[in-house]
């Protein structure tokens, strides 16, 4: 599946867009509300290990639409899908101390603890979910 250089897409809901050009910032969640349990025990584990007192994430992606960004990521009725200029989101969030990485998807026997620093781990995941080509924003 090809990935574009220009362009993430963030798939959520109407509400939060409207939310969005409304205040005119974006919003990064909790990762403890999310739909995949394994995502979640990921980043709790990573928030514990190092102590945090937040940790939030938005996730996107740089490929074409799938049926799955459309089911997992957005409401049923109300599912849209934001356009963000790369370069410039990238800079946006570097600057209010975000950081920005491509998801490494890993299959079972690659997930070896000593092989992933802790500071990897909000960027990793299970390698059947590799068709979201997810790119994640967290802080």
């Amino acid at each position: 599946m090809t990935e574009s250089t220009a362009v993430f897409r963030r798939y959520t809901d109407l509400a939060s867009l409207l939310d969005m050009l409304h205040r005119r910032a974006i919003t990064l969640l909790r990762p403890d509300t999310w739909d995949d349990r394994n995502d979640r025990l990921m980043m709790k584990t990573y928030a514990d290990c190092l102590e945090l007192k937040t940790l939030l994430a938005l996730c996107l992606t740089s490929r074409g639409e799938t049926y799955h960004h459309w089911k997992v990521f957005t409401d049923k009725s109300s599912g849209v899908c934001i356009h963000f200029r790369r370069d410039e989101f990238q800079q946006t969030m570097r600057a209010a101390g975000v950081k920005v990485k491509k998801v490494k998807y890993l299959k079972l026997d690659e997930l070896v603890a000593e092989d992933h620093p802790m500071e990897t781990l909000p960027f990793l995941k299970r390698f059947g979910l590799g068709d979201e080509g997810e790119y994640r924003a967290v802080y």
